[in-house]
């Protein structure tokens, strides 16, 4: 009986640790807007991740602004947009200190701006 008792203590410890390090880390990002940090002219590249699993930015080719969904799995967060209503771009990044980092292998980059490869976007909601 002790043993069993000790066994489920272990396991609920597990799942509660496995739980909150999962929750942490694959949301740290939503619900924040960054800002490209290579100066790209008069106005601001910012995108915008929101909570519930879309995103935005601005400026896009009409100088207004576009959005799509995102998703984040094995440490890369992809940004999917419709963009032409016939094209669908994809475009990846890390998460590294509270930043998002541009990772050019996969991406489609934006029609509007050209970001590299390691290319960082600040949180400019700290």
């Amino acid at each position: 009986m002790k043993r069993r008792i000790v066994s489920f203590i272990l396991l609920l410890s597990l799942l509660l640790i496995s739980f909150s390090a999962c929750a942490k880390g694959s949301n740290s990002f939503a619900g924040k807007t960054y800002l490209y940090t290579k100066f790209i002219g008069d106005v601001a590249f910012t995108i915008t991740i929101n909570e519930d699993n879309t995103f935005s930015y601005t400026p896009n080719p009409d100088g207004g602004y576009s959005y799509g969904t995102w998703e984040y799995a094995n440490d890369i967060l992809t940004l999917t947009e419709i963009y032409d209503d016939e094209t669908t771009l994809v475009n990846n990044f890390r998460i590294e200190d509270g930043q998002i980092v541009f990772v050019a292998e996969g991406s489609d980059n934006f029609p509007s701006v050209r970001i590299t490869n390691n290319d960082k976007f600040i949180d400019i909601d700290k």
